[in-house]
């Protein structure tokens, strides 16, 4: 049966976001038959991180929260700052025989491409900030922002693809495809908030790739 360990801190406005986006993938692995272990919340913490890699070895690590080159964070320590859960040249061997996912800042080019040459099935995330806008009137109601869809959808199209049996590559494609639609979208639907949108949507697909075996899949 296959595995996804997913983390999914939520204390700040993006985490939030990817929180109640990331559920949509929870939901639909479970359907298709996964073993799911969410880190949800507080439980969102490098012990926990690491607990279920040795434990229950999932073939498939979804990671949501802050980032950079050298880290992806989960939840918030007793500071307010984010807690790093993978680290480079600390924890990044645990990703071998993993497919990665880390809907995060800046991991992709150090931390994604050490996590391979430690043995890595594949990482896949972005180089650059991973950029997403809201409607300050749908903070409470993620899953209604209209502004933020254009981008959240594109990103969840990844796992939803590799939850589906689909391989990495075919994921990467898929949600440059859905990028195309939802700049097509965009210009048909012209506002005064569409230069920057547009504008973020370009950002986070230039930043965006992957490095590892491009035919492999989590089932």
């Amino acid at each position: 049966m296959p595995k996804l360990l997913c983390s999914m801190p939520n204390f700040d406005t993006v985490t939030h976001y990817l929180h109640e986006w990331s559920k949509k993938i929870v939901e639909d692995a479970k359907m298709r038959g996964f073993d799911v272990y969410p880190l949800d919340g507080p439980n969102a913490t490098k012990q926990n991180f690491e607990s279920r890699l040795n434990k229950n070895n999932p073939k498939f690590v979804f990671l949501n929260g802050h980032g950079d080159p050298n880290m992806v964070c989960g939840h918030k320590g007793s500071d307010g700052t984010p807690q790093p859960i993978l680290i480079n040249n600390v924890n990044d061997g645990l990703m071998k025989n993993r497919i990665v996912y880390a809907r995060a800042c800046k991991s992709l080019e150090t931390l994604g491409r050490n996590c391979v040459e430690k043995g890595a099935t594949a990482y896949i995330g972005y180089a650059e900030r991973f950029m997403v806008l809201f409607d300050p009137v749908r903070y409470s109601r993620p899953l209604g922002d209209k502004i933020a869809e254009s981008f959240m959808e594109i990103s969840n199209i990844i796992p939803s693809v590799l939850v589906k049996g689909g391989t990495v590559k075919e994921a990467v494609e898929r949600s440059f495809q859905q990028f195309l639609k939802n700049v097509e979208y965009q210009e048909a639907h012209y506002t005064s908030e569409t230069p920057l949108i547009l504008s973020c949507l370009i950002h986070d697909m230039a930043a965006l790739g992957a490095i590892g075996n491009p035919d492999a899949k989590v089932t």
